[in-house]
């Protein structure tokens, strides 16, 4: 029947005095349990739930005193106006919480442990969390960044050994071991490729320098960036000749 009542913030707390005079002292912890007490008809009587049941004082968290109303046989905490969200926020997000965040089963359960609050505000303080799930786990969005944009005359080179003794197996005739010089631009995927006897810097060199000029004529710019592995061909003594 209390349900049908807004329990305003200003009025709870005239009750709360009132029932605090009335009740054994307040720091006695040895007191036994507080005995339920009715409000006479001539004290606030524009408040009129605080008639219409038994009310005791207990003492909550953080040392705080409220007020629990007698529904039935069953003793509820009694929640006004300003103090739904704080009670909501302690009763389903604290990690000793046993109320799910489900509109339905979450306020069965609340229903059972209090009076004052609305399923409507139940479904409101519902909400707002939902929203908040939403936003508050959100990983910053990252720039994307693209690929750097390639431009032509950036190449790569390499060398790599054909072993006589393999090929020989195909055109049935002895070959001698010899090299290939392959060099392809990043861009355009034109490929070079020289064969060289050997892998010696006099023989490799002058190769090299004839296949990037020729890169410079086909691609209409000059090599800027040649990329090879760290092999002596291509060391500082191939780059000076």
């Amino acid at each position: 029947m209390l349900r049908r009542y807004r329990i305003k913030a200003g009025d709870y707390e005239q009750v709360l005095q009132w029932v605090s005079r009335q009740d054994a002292p307040p720091d006695d912890e040895k007191s036994p349990e507080p005995l339920g007490l009715n409000m006479p008809a001539d004290w606030l009587p524009r408040v009129t739930w605080a008639h219409k049941a038994e009310l005791r004082r207990v003492r909550e968290a953080h040392g705080k005193h409220g007020l629990q109303v007698k529904d039935g046989a069953t003793w509820k905490t009694l929640v006004h106006e300003g103090a739904v969200d704080q009670y909501l926020r302690d009763a389903l997000l604290s990690a000793s919480s046993d109320v799910p965040l489900s509109r339905d089963a979450g306020y069965h359960i609340v229903q059972q442990r209090t009076i004052g609050i609305s399923r409507r505000g139940f479904g409101k303080f519902i909400a707002k969390q939902a929203v908040l799930q939403i936003t508050k786990d959100r990983p910053a969005e990252q720039a994307r960044r693209g690929k750097p944009k390639q431009k032509r005359g950036y190449l790569e080179m390499d060398l790599v050994e054909a072993k006589g003794r393999d090929i020989g197996k195909h055109v049935h005739h002895m070959v001698s071991n010899f090299y290939w010089i392959t060099i392809i631009d990043r861009l355009t995927g034109w490929l070079e490729v020289k064969r060289s006897p050997n892998k010696a810097v006099a023989t490799i060199a002058p190769k090299i320098k004839s296949m990037l000029k020729k890169f410079a004529r086909v691609l209409k710019t000059p090599v800027k960036h040649i990329r090879s592995d760290k092999g002596s061909e291509f060391g500082s003594q191939a780059c000076a000749t």
